[in-house]
């Protein structure tokens, strides 16, 4: 591994375009790009005519802070015919700046140091008199920058990242780095994840080559954009010391149509990651499995998204199938003639949906048995993306599996379900088979079911779902939250605060042993924005109206903004409140001692 990012100058000028004045006619190799090819060419690379101030020139495609220009002289004789360099620089082709002009008797090579300390586009290299000009390579050395991939979340999310980093690299001349431990960020938990050290999963050339223990990534933002055009991207990247490679998709961020996908196709930076031995045989055996041509792949997450934390994160539903969508998917697979293999961590939900509609799952196709989870995610991941199709939700592993082969990814259950409506699959399944699933996966139908279409939804139609979620799951703050905001936006504020009072209450008992969850929920953020930012302003209204449950909370979204002397006025208001119960002044207490770093920084 190593232990600091070593970044060396690039030649910058390496198969970029070039002109010249003219082109020897005796030679029948003079051309001037053979000046950039890297090439060691015996006698010169390029050669113009006999004439006056001859010229050669590099165009950079795009502006950089040039450290250095080294110029190699022709080879074999007649060197002083170079005597009257001159060196320049420009921007725009108008305004030249001059780096060197004058006599200057030199052989086989000659470097001009610039520090960095100008930028410039175009580098033409001429002399001041009457002569022939004949060089060899010309090289323009600007910072190497380095491109590091730094993921601390699930597989699929950290090889993306992998992925995306080396296809930056690779096309913007830079260099590649990454991150790896065997701890999972925010609230995931690691047996949700099949993540090894990182030398039980990759080679150890791959970890000598390319693996940091740490940097300091607000020197490294990460990538971001839409419709990008590689010059901007170029033109930022020359600011900086390097990127944090994406998880979205490069499409995404370039804005390409379909017709450039190919130029981000990732199978080659895939194959480019050197794995170890058994991460490595994992892989070839996916390969080597017989698929059908009419093969879609399901992948049925669960984990952390329906039983763990996440199921509490409403950006995360877009994360996972529910199981009364994932019925009406495979129905509707069947129906066009595919061939279904299921592949998730719920093994009971799968045999239920293998034994109902004779679809296959990966165990029973599977003839090896791994040593680690990690080569099983491999093999299974592989094993996806050979798949005609994959059904998934927006879930790493499955954009992983559509990257590396271009098999088209279903992300959205609508692409699947054209003209059908989720909320009526999902609850004429569940008013039959509710019960019968396990009790996380049925409240989790049961949101999914709100979800979708919920800026339409009336509280007449809110009501009953999201109850419907809670009796499954009493333990998520989340169903309660959203319910109390549907109940403040049409003035039932007491309603609203019934719900309230029993997260508050919930979280008072608890101060001093654990974090007040309902609030945590509440100004969760993912990619930097509040999660429930759309319930938001129904509480901010009750909180304006006096209700001491919706101040409280709108309270701790003002904390969390940094907006901490509003908070604490509010929670003046709502302390003096004379609905205010025991419960909401302990916790109201217990905000105000806290220091308001510390409560951002919790």
């Amino acid at each position: 591994m190593l232990t600091e990012i070593n970044s060396t100058p690039t030649n910058i000028a390496y198969r970029k375009p070039t002109t010249q004045s003219s082109l020897y006619r005796s030679a029948s190799q003079a051309e001037s790009s053979r000046a950039v090819d890297g090439l060691d060419h015996k006698r010169f690379a390029f050669h113009t005519e006999r004439e006056a101030k001859p010229w050669w020139m590099v165009d950079l495609e795009d502006r950089y802070p040039i450290i250095s220009i080294r110029i190699q002289n022709r080879k074999d004789r007649e060197q002083d015919r170079a005597r009257t360099l001159c060196v320049q620089v420009s921007n725009d082709l108008v305004d030249w700046i001059d780096i060197h002009r004058g006599i200057v008797y030199w052989g086989p090579s000659i470097e001009f140091a610039l520090g960095g300390k100008i930028d410039a586009r175009f580098v033409r290299i001429s002399l001041t008199e009457s002569e022939y000009l004949h060089l060899s390579q010309v090289e323009v050395f600007v910072e190497r920058k380095t491109v590091i991939a730094a993921r601390g979340d699930g597989l699929g999310e950290r090889l993306n990242a992998i992925l995306n980093g080396l296809w930056l690299s690779e096309n913007f001349n830079a260099d590649f780095r990454f991150v790896w431990n065997t701890q999972i960020a925010g609230a995931a938990q690691l047996k949700d994840h099949a993540i090894i050290p990182a030398e039980d999963f990759f080679a150890d050339s791959f970890i000598q080559r390319y693996m940091i223990g740490s940097f300091d990534s607000s020197e490294y933002p990460e990538l971001r954009g839409t419709n990008l055009t590689a010059a901007q991207a170029r033109r930022d990247l020359s600011t900086l010391k390097g990127w944090r490679a994406p998880r979205l998709g490069l499409k995404d961020i370039f804005g390409i149509g379909d017709s450039d996908a190919a130029y981000f196709s990732l199978q080659a930076a895939f194959d480019r990651i050197d794995f170890h031995p058994d991460i490595k045989q994992a892989v070839e055996v996916a390969r080597a499995v017989e698929l059908s041509e009419r093969t879609v792949g399901f992948h049925l997450r669960s984990g952390d998204v329906f039983y763990g934390p996440y199921r509490k994160w409403l950006h995360y539903t877009y994360k996972g199938i529910t199981l009364p969508v994932a019925k009406a998917m495979v129905v509707e697979a069947l129906k066009l003639g595919k061939e279904v293999l299921i592949f998730g961590q719920d093994k009971e939900v799968i045999s239920y949906l293998c034994a109902q509609y004779g679809v296959l799952s990966v165990d029973q196709i599977q003839t090896v048995k791994f040593k680690s989870d990690a080569a099983q995610a491999m093999y299974e991941l592989v094993l996806m993306s050979r798949c005609q199709a994959i059904y998934a939700g927006s879930s790493g592993f499955a954009k992983q599996a559509s990257w590396i082969s271009g098999t088209k990814l279903f992300s959205d259950p609508m692409e699947v379900l054209a003209g059908q409506d989720t909320t009526q699959i999902s609850l004429a399944d569940l008013a039959i088979n509710a019960t019968m699933y396990e009790p996380l996966q049925a409240a989790f139908a049961y949101w999914f079911a709100y979800f979708y279409g919920r800026k339409n939804r009336s509280l007449a139609e809110a009501d009953p779902i999201l109850r419907a979620a809670m009796s499954f799951d009493s333990d998520n703050e989340l169903y309660p939250i959203v319910l109390a905001a549907h109940y403040f936006e049409v003035g039932r504020d007491t309603e609203a605060e019934v719900l309230l009072a029993a997260l508050i209450e919930r979280d008072a008992d608890g101060i001093g042993q654990v974090f007040p969850a309902a609030l945590g929920v509440f100004v969760a953020k993912t990619a930097g924005a509040f999660n429930l930012s759309e319930y938001m302003l129904p509480y901010s209204e009750a909180a304006s109206r006096g209700c001491p449950g919706a101040g409280i909370f709108h309270a701790w979204l003002l904390i969390a903004s940094d907006r901490t002397s509003e908070a604490l006025e509010m929670l003046d208001r709502a302390c003096a409140s004379g609905s205010a119960s025991g419960a909401h002044i302990r916790l109201i207490d217990w905000m105000r001692s806290r220091q308001p770093q510390a409560i951002l920084s919790t």
